[in-house]
Formats: C-alpha cells, sequence, structure tokens
C-alpha cells in the first residue's frame, strides 16, 4: 500500500475488506492523505472478500455497494 500511495492518486485493492482496516494500513491512508471513496462487497466468497478504492485528498463519505449475480 505504502508504494501504491507513493505513485498514484487513486488505487484500488482487491482483498479481505477486514485485513483492510488494519491499523497500520489505515495510518498509511491517513498520513498520505488518501480518503476511502468506495467499498465494494463481493458475494459467496466465503470470507469478506470486496475492492476498496482510496482517492487522495478525498473527504466525502464512503460509498458501501455490492455486486449481486
Amino acid at each position: 500500500m505504502r508504494k501504491s500511495t507513493e505513485v498514484a492518486d487513486n488505487v484500488v485493492f482487491l482483498c479481505l475488506i477486514s485485513a483492510f482496516f488494519m491499523k497500520a494500513r489505515l495510518r498509511i491512508l491517513d498520513n498520505t492523505g488518501f480518503g476511502l471513496a468506495e467499498i465494494l462487497r463481493w458475494p459467496r466468497t466465503g470470507f469478506e472478500l470486496g475492492t476498496v478504492h482510496a482517492k487522495r485528498g478525498y473527504r466525502g463519505k464512503t460509498i458501501l455497494s455490492r455486486i449481486y449475480f
């Protein structure tokens, strides 16, 4: 995540959503001026898998959406 926030203004991660919200990752976002624009949950994966979109300078509300098959 550190390298991604150094080289891009928008980053999207495919990950376990719970793993994304660890203190160290959130600290990186805060220290580099990123905000969470959207969390997209994927259905039927067994774990809470999803994509997380972080955007430099974003201070709006985080959109929580879900894919339906």
